[in-house]
C-alpha cells in the first residue's frame, strides 16, 4: 500500500513538474569558454534551444526549417552567432578572431563551437552576446568563463549589451 501510494506521487510529481506539451522554450542560450593550456586555444561553446533556433531561422527565412536535416540552415545560424558574439581584449584594444569550428545538434540542442587563441596570463575581455536578444527582448545569455582554475559567469538580460570580465594567473592558487 505505502509503495503504490509513493509510486502514485512520484509519478503525480512528474506529472505536474513537466512542462505541457507544445510549451514554448524558455528563452535562455548558453556558452562556455575555457583556457585550454594544453591545446594554446581559448575554447568555446554555445548553446541553444534547437526549438528556438529554428524558430528565428524560419522568421529569417520565410517558412519552417529542420536544423536537424538541412546543414545549410545550421551553417546560417552558426554564422549568425558568429556575427552577433565578440570578445574584445582590453590590451589589444580590438576583437578577438574567433574561428568557427563548426555546429552539431545534441538532442534538444544546438551547439556552435569556436575557437581563438590563449590570451596573456592577465587579461581584460568585454564580450558583447546578442544573439536572439533582438528577436525576444527576454531572452537571457549566460556566458561561463574557466581560466586560471577560477569560474566567473556573464548574464546578458534585459537591455545590457556588454559586460567585462577580468582574470590573472597570477592570482591563481596552485
Amino acid at each position: 500500500m505505502i509503495r503504490t501510494l509513493f509510486a502514485a506521487l512520484v509519478a503525480m510529481g512528474i506529472f505536474f513538474a513537466a512542462p505541457p506539451a507544445g510549451a514554448h522554450q524558455q528563452k535562455e542560450a548558453q556558452s562556455d569558454i575555457s583556457l585550454n593550456e594544453r591545446t594554446g586555444f581559448v575554447e568555446i561553446i554555445h548553446r541553444f534551444s534547437v526549438h528556438d533556433a529554428e524558430h528565428l531561422m524560419a522568421d529569417e527565412g520565410g517558412g519552417p526549417v529542420d536544423l536537424l536535416a538541412d546543414g545549410s540552415s545550421r551553417d546560417r545560424f552558426a554564422n549568425y552567432v558568429i556575427a552577433t558574439f565578440s570578445i574584445t581584449d582590453k590590451a589589444l584594444d580590438a576583437p578577438l578572431a574567433l574561428v568557427l569550428i563548426g555546429a552539431e545538434i545534441d538532442g534538444a540542442y544546438l551547439y556552435v563551437y569556436q575557437e581563438t587563441g590563449l590570451p596573456a596570463a592577465a587579461f581584460t575581455w568585454t564580450l558583447r552576446y546578442n544573439t536572439l536578444r533582438e528577436v525576444w527582448p527576454d531572452q537571457i545569455n549566460r556566458v561561463n568563463i574557466r581560466a586560471y582554475g577560477e569560474l566567473k559567469t556573464l548574464t546578458f538580460a534585459d537591455q545590457t549589451e556588454a559586460l567585462s570580465v577580468s582574470f590573472d594567473a597570477g592570482d591563481r592558487a596552485d
